[in-house]
């Protein structure tokens, strides 16, 4: 392998390295779903899009490494639409666009189906099963014109009971602290990650130049 040749490795592995880095920052920095605008539908047109919905309870969560992805498992209290297996586990995100689930809260679930599971797709609402919201998507399932208009926003804003709304308020402020402390403990991860990958890319050229030197030695 002669020097020009050897250049041309390390230009290349020089570039991928670039690319990881830059990756990288851009996973951990910036939420998937940033270019998306999410529409205000009413409920019945989300009941009717989605292959399943159902109440149930979030019994484990499992964040998926450098990206905004997890994997919650649901054990299911009562099923509206479709035929999914209990328990479930479901992909979501949590990027500006997407809804954190916490484990041991119940929750209203809308999800598609895809070849390897069930999903949770950008912009698609998810709400704590309060015995108001979980009237309403019983009244959609029945076909009740009365609950047709209802919007996603209209949910919470509109449908709860006086103390529905504190109970939200109580589960929203737990909420933020036990997402701050998983995003730390994501972020030490990505970034344990993001050296190891950045390290073992960095030493493939150098691996390449000590061993051309090598070679020229015996040669000499």
């Amino acid at each position: 392998m002669d020097t020009n040749q050897t250049r041309h490795i390390m230009k290349f592995f020089a570039t991928l390295l670039v690319v990881i880095i830059s990756t990288m920052i851009f996973s951990a920095s910036s939420p998937q779903a940033d270019a998306l605008l999410c529409d205000n539908a009413n409920m019945k047109s989300l009941y009717n899009q989605k292959d399943t919905v159902f109440q149930g309870k979030a019994i484990h969560k499992e964040y998926i490494p450098l990206s905004e992805d997890v994997l919650v498992t649901f054990e299911i209290q009562t099923i509206f639409k479709g035929e999914p297996p209990n328990p479930i586990t479901v992909s979501s995100k949590e990027g500006f666009y997407g809804y954190k689930i916490q484990e041991d809260h119940t929750y209203l679930i809308f999800a598609d189906k895809n070849p390897t599971g069930y999903d949770i797709p950008l912009c698609t609402p998810t709400f704590y099963a309060f015995p108001s919201l979980v009237e309403i998507i019983q009244s959609v399932k029945d076909g009740d014109k009365s609950a047709d208009e209802i919007t996603w926003g209209d949910m919470y804003e509109n449908h709860l009971s006086e103390q529905e709304k504190e109970e939200l308020e109580k589960i929203t402020a737990q909420g933020k602290k036990m997402h701050n402390k998983e995003h730390g403990e994501r972020r030490l991860t990505s970034d344990i990650i993001f050296v190891g990958i950045a390290g073992a890319t960095a030493s493939i050229p150098i691996g390449i130049v000590w061993q051309v030197r090598k070679n020229k030695g015996k040669e000499k």
